[in-house]
């Protein structure tokens, strides 16, 4: 019986300190303000999918800009089109090797290529590789038509073409990401790497030095830790993305 008194009690003090604090012409207690500081730009960093092109462009909503909006967000200057709250990205699996649900799913399938409709490269019937450079442009253009610069990216290497060789000559397996047998032939790897880091060069010129790279982004905690030991770094400029160490690893 004493217990249900003192909690209604408390409970009549709490509502009356609510009815005086929105009484009519009272100034509200002002709190202690505390500055936060700024959020590091870790937090200002997206991923996107590669096979998605132009993933995450968009114009911000008329009811984030406001003046009614007690916090407004701050668009980038010169943007007619944005990614929303991130300055910086990663576009995953970028050499393609994708999923067959997803390229039809997002009407990315081409019948003479099938599962490869995506890749940078394919493997010819003779044999020879034919690179698809124009497939670098279609990932990059969207995001730097409206402002992003090269420094602003970081282009994953995970995902292995389809085509490109596997251990002892073995189909390629297929994971939840698409490929996810490792090269087989590192040689071959290299190749691609080097004639890859050449076809971004010559489209971007002396921006291409700006965009970082990652040999993998969906790796266990094992996984990283090998790759890390087989590279100085998880994220390489472009003189080092040729090197085989950066080799993805098995998804």
């Amino acid at each position: 019986m004493l217990g249900g008194y003192r909690s209604a009690r408390r409970m009549f003090g709490f509502l009356l300190s609510l009815c005086i604090g929105l009484a009519p012409g009272r100034q509200p207690q002002a709190g202690t303000v505390r500055d936060l500081g700024t959020l590091n730009p870790l937090y200002r960093a997206t991923q996107l999918q590669g096979h998605l092109i132009g993933m995450g462009l968009m114009e911000i909503p008329g009811y984030l800009l406001g003046p009614d909006v007690d916090l407004k967000y701050v668009r980038k200057p010169g943007m007619a089109r944005e990614i929303s709250f991130a300055d910086s990205f990663t576009i995953n699996r970028f050499l393609g090797c994708y999923r067959e649900d997803w390229l039809r799913k997002f009407r990315e399938w081409d019948d003479r290529l099938g599962r490869r409709s995506l890749d940078y490269v394919i493997r010819q019937s003779d044999g020879s590789l034919k690179f698809r450079p124009e497939l670098i442009r279609r990932r990059l253009a969207p995001y730097l038509s409206v402002g992003y610069r090269p420094q602003d990216i970081t282009i994953a290497l995970e995902n292995v073409p389809w085509d490109l060789a596997t251990r002892e000559g073995r189909p390629p397996e297929a994971g939840a990401w698409g490929r996810r047998s490792p090269p087989g032939d590192l040689e071959e790897w290299a190749r691609v790497i080097r004639q890859f880091a050449a076809d971004l060069a010559a489209y971007l010129g002396p921006g291409a030095a700006a965009i970082q790279f990652e040999p993998a982004s969906n790796m266990t905690r094992g996984q990283a830790l090998m790759a890390r030991r087989r590279s100085s770094s998880n994220t390489m400029r472009p003189p080092i993305a040729p090197c085989i160490p950066c080799s993805p690893m098995p998804g």
